[in-house]
């Protein structure tokens, strides 16, 4: 059976189709062995975004459905450390910006700060 194409005309839209939601989320980070927890001290970001903050989510120990802790990088900033103080044995972290139609939003660093 010969594959059928369909080619469909973009036009003009009514809605706001530019804007889009980005949302990034790392695996699972092991900050010792498993049988002790340390405590997640701060996080460091080196960022650009111009216009949209972005949201950071931490989740521990397996359950990435529910985070332990949430905080705001603000927009405009080029590097920002936020505190977390949560214990962990292994951690995923989750960036996401709100729906917009700024698309420059760029992350050169990422750091987690633990105790020892």
């Amino acid at each position: 059976m010969p594959v059928q194409t369909k080619v469909y005309k973009v036009g003009k839209s009514t809605g706001d189709e530019s804007a889009f939601q980005a949302t990034r989320k790392t695996g699972w980070i092991p900050v010792s062995d498993m049988d002790r927890t340390k405590i997640l001290r701060r996080m460091n970001a080196r960022y650009s975004s111009p216009s949209d903050a972005i949201t950071v989510a931490i989740y521990v120990d397996g359950n990435g459905i529910s985070s332990v802790w949430s905080g705001t990088l603000p927009a405009g900033s080029k590097y920002d450390s936020l505190r977390i103080g949560q214990r962990a044995r292994f951690f995923q972290i989750e960036l996401s910006t709100a729906s917009s139609t700024n698309y420059n939003i760029e992350i050169q660093k990422l750091e987690i700060e633990v105790d020892e």
